[in-house]
């Protein structure tokens, strides 16, 4: 049983409050705590190790020999249930996200589903290297999330009274967008130093990166960025943009034509224009898996799946297959990661907030 060094500081602070017998019960039940929690991060973690520490007061929960998380307790108040539970539940879903990423031979979905709060816009960087999502499990406001999959350490980029969507990690800056009154705007934060900036402002509804560049769409365009926000180029499309990716010179794009979303190819050095989808479903959340596939929600049965489709340039509508789908759920906003293998989408349910959905794919 793990043993917390708390019982010298809990009878110096309280003393004078409670009683020796009410002290001890309080020591006994957060030691409880403690003991139960690394043990059940030990029975779902093979390579756990849950440390404690007498000065400074402090617990520590280890994973294949790296640091995850520490708590360190300070004052009378930081002994209390809830910081504890929070501090283990925390340290529970880093590590239930990046086993099931890292898993590259599991053929299991997993729904990540450890603290009830709005997981949505999952983002995974180029090399495999940072999971970043939106969230408002620590302030309740919707704020940026970073986890880093190779040291396990997790980053809250904490904006204030402000509601964030669309994250994007390029180097040592996340852009996101945040809700202001006029619809949205593109900021830009350095998470070297803090600071932050407003970059555009618009009707904007979807935001991506490719190639250290920045793109954005704006009611029938996609418009696309240096890292510093300067304007480079835009694509003007005939019907308004849901969603959109690019890989190389080829946008792939969700238009609203007629009454609902279809997909449609552009060429971004000939400007030429292909049609993907003549449905009468909903093909939205698109992004490029690849060269050869795209992936992208749709209603096709329903409720909204993970569908995936082969890339063509012969302007002919063709069929899409299913990669995943739940009865009375809905899945929207994948990412892919060629390193790990796997979709990363929001699971959205009656009655519950969004939750991340790891794919093998």
């Amino acid at each position: 049983m793990l043993k917390i060094v708390i019982s010298f500081i809990l009878l110096t602070l309280s003393t004078l409050i409670f009683s020796e017998a009410v002290v001890q019960d309080r020591i006994d039940h957060l030691e409880s705590i403690v003991s139960s929690r690394s043990s059940r991060l030990e029975s779902l973690f093979s390579g756990i190790t849950v440390l404690s520490y007498e000065n400074p007061i402090a617990i520590e929960v280890n994973y294949m020999k790296q640091l995850v998380n520490r708590l360190t307790l300070k004052e009378a108040d930081d002994f209390t249930n809830e910081k504890i539970v929070s501090f283990f539940l925390n340290v529970e879903e880093q590590l239930s996200i990046i086993t099931s990423l890292m898993d590259i031979n599991s053929k299991k979905t997993t729904i990540i589903d450890v603290i009830n709060a709005v997981y949505e816009y999952p983002f995974i960087d180029a090399k495999g290297e940072y999971l970043v999502y939106i969230s408002d499990k620590k302030t309740g406001n919707r704020n940026p999330v970073i986890l880093n999959l190779l040291n396990y350490q997790e980053r809250h980029v904490i904006i204030p009274e402000t509601g964030d969507y669309f994250p994007v990690l390029l180097d040592d800056t996340l852009f996101f967008l945040m809700a202001v009154e006029e619809g949205f705007s593109i900021m830009s934060y350095d998470l070297s130093n803090g600071q932050y900036s407003e970059l555009i402002r618009g009707d904007l509804t979807c935001l991506r990166s490719s190639n250290e560049f920045l793109y954005y769409s704006e009611n029938n365009a996609v418009f696309q960025l240096n890292a510093k926000g300067q304007l480079i180029n835009h694509f003007d499309f005939e019907y308004p943009i849901q969603s959109f990716d690019i890989i190389d010179n080829t946008l792939i794009v969700s238009l609203l034509d007629r009454i609902q979303y279809d997909l449609f190819l552009l060429n971004t050095e000939d400007f030429e224009l292909f049609r993907l989808t003549d449905t009468a479903y909903n093909e939205v959340d698109v992004i490029f898996q690849n060269e050869i596939n795209s992936v992208f929600s749709s209603n096709r049965n329903g409720n909204y799946g993970i569908y995936q489709q082969r890339i063509s340039f012969d302007n002919i509508p063709s069929d899409y297959q299913l990669v995943f789908e739940i009865k009375n759920k809905d899945i929207f906003y994948p990412c892919f990661s060629d390193i790990y293998s796997k979709i990363v989408a929001c699971l959205f349910e009656t009655g519950k907030e969004p939750r991340l959905l790891i794919i093998p794919h």
